[in-house]
């Protein structure tokens, strides 16, 4: 989990500094009248639907996609093959396999997790960037540009 931390730590970090620039625009718009239920129809999801967060949202939801696809590469160059001579040996001590994660589970359930006071705000957040698949394929999952 060592690489996805440090990607988990960065986000944490730079969504917690752009909450107050998040709140401030969200107060100013509540501030505005609005007809009844419109504030809530453009905007379901509070601030976090706000584009600055969704470009975050989405650089860093790349950049854990592109370590599971190197993770996911690594497992699969693995030898699994069994051999007559193994039957009977003690199991080698291996390295434990780095845990692939899916960009939501970090992203947005680890985040709620470690932040709770946010969850009103963020909870019901979950997207999936159109043509990420695409723009790791075209570009090739390690020159991917996450921007």
């Amino acid at each position: 989990m060592d690489a996805y931390m440090d990607i988990y730590t960065r986000y944490e970090a730079e969504v917690k500094a752009l909450v107050p620039e998040l709140r401030a625009w969200w107060e100013g718009l509540t501030d505005r009248s609005w007809a009844e239920g419109t504030l809530a129809e453009r905007w379901p999801f509070s601030f976090c639907a706000h584009p600055r967060f969704v470009e975050v949202y989405r650089r860093y939801f790349m950049e854990v996609s592109i370590r599971t696809l190197d993770l996911e590469d690594a497992e699969g160059d693995a030898d699994l093959s069994v051999t007559e001579d193994m039957w009977g040996q003690p199991k080698e001590e291996k390295e434990t396999p780095e845990i692939v994660y899916q960009p939501h589970a970090i992203l947005r359930d680890h985040f709620l997790v470690n932040n709770k006071d946010l969850i009103p705000n963020f909870g019901r957040f979950l997207y999936v960037p159109v043509g990420v698949d695409d723009q790791i394929l075209i570009n090739g999952a390690r020159d991917a540009d996450p921007s």
